[in-house]
C-alpha cells in the first residue's frame, strides 16, 4: 500500500524543500505535487490519479492545498507587470478566493476521499513571508481546513501555526519589483538543488527560501508532524484511528 501526497510546489519540492523528502515512514510514497497548482485543478488531477488506480494500490492521501488560490490574486496586485503575467493564469488555474466557494469545494474533495475510503491527513496553508500578504485571508481559509478534517475524521496539521512556533517573528520578502529574479530562483532551484542551500543562508528568512517554498526547518517540522500522523493511522479499526476508514 502507497501513500499518495498531492499538493502545489510545496509538496512538489523542486522550488525549496519537500517534506516528502523527510518522511521516515517504510510504506511507499508517491509524490503527486504540481507546481503552481489550485484546489480546483488538484481536485481533478486527484479524481484522474485515483480512478486510475486499483483500489488496493492506495491507502493514505495527505493533501496539501490551497496556497496559489490566495498566492496567484495577491501577486495580481504588485505591479502591472505581475497582473499581466498572473490574471490569466488566475483565470486558468480557477482561483477560488471566496470563503465559501473555497469551503465548498474543499468539501466536495473530501467527499470524493470518502467514497475511495482512504486515510486522509490534510495539511494547512503555511505562513507566507511576503510584505502585505492578507495573512487573514490564510487564518479564515486554514480555519474552513481544520473544521472540516474535524467533521470528517481526518488528520489535520496547523503548519501555519507550527511555523509561527519555530520563528515567532518571521521577516517578510519582497517579490514587488523581483519578477525576473523570481523566475530565476525558479529554474536555479529546480536545475541546480544546492543552490537551495545558498539562497537559504544568504536570505536568512527563517521558515522559506523566498517567502513561500520552504526552508529545510519547515519541511522537517512538517514531515515530522505528517509522520506523528502516519503512525496514528496505523491505529485504524481501534479507538485510537481517524479517517474515513471502518
Amino acid at each position: 500500500m502507497a501513500i499518495l501526497c498531492i499538493g502545489d510546489s510545496l509538496t512538489y519540492g523542486r522550488v525549496g524543500y519537500s517534506y516528502i523528502d523527510r518522511l521516515k515512514t517504510n510504506q511507499p510514497v508517491i509524490n503527486a505535487g504540481k507546481n503552481g497548482d489550485t484546489l480546483h485543478r488538484m481536485t481533478q488531477r486527484l479524481r484522474r490519479i485515483l480512478d486510475g488506480c486499483a483500489a488496493e494500490t492506495i491507502d493514505t492521501c495527505v493533501v496539501g492545498i490551497g496556497t496559489n488560490d490566495l498566492l496567484l490574486p495577491y501577486l495580481c496586485t504588485l505591479s502591472p507587470l505581475w497582473a499581466m503575467q498572473f490574471a490569466p493564469r488566475c483565470r486558468r488555474m480557477q482561483c477560488i478566493t471566496d470563503d465559501k466557494e473555497f469551503a465548498f469545494a474543499y468539501e466536495q474533495m473530501l467527499e470524493y476521499l470518502k467514497r475511495r475510503q482512504l486515510h486522509v491527513i490534510l495539511i494547512g496553508i503555511p505562513y507566507l513571508q511576503l510584505e502585505h500578504f492578507p495573512h487573514d485571508k490564510i487564518c479564515r481559509y486554514n480555519q474552513i481546513i481544520r473544521s472540516l478534517a474535524h467533521r470528517y475524521g481526518c488528520g489535520f496539521v496547523d503548519l501555519y501555526g507550527m511555523q509561527l512556533h519555530l520563528a515567532p517573528s518571521p521577516c517578510s520578502f519582497s517579490w514587488q519589483h523581483r519578477n525576473l529574479p523570481r523566475m530565476l530562483d525558479s529554474a536555479g532551484m529546480t536545475l541546480f538543488p544546492p543552490i537551495k542551500a545558498h539562497l537559504e543562508r544568504t536570505r536568512q528568512l527563517g521558515l522559506s527560501v523566498d517567502g513561500v517554498h520552504y526552508n529545510r526547518r519547515s519541511a522537517a517540522a512538517l514531515a515530522a508532524a505528517v509522520d506523528l500522523l502516519l503512525d496514528k493511522s496505523s491505529c485504524f479499526g481501534s479507538s485510537c484511528g481517524y479517517g474515513f476508514r471502518t
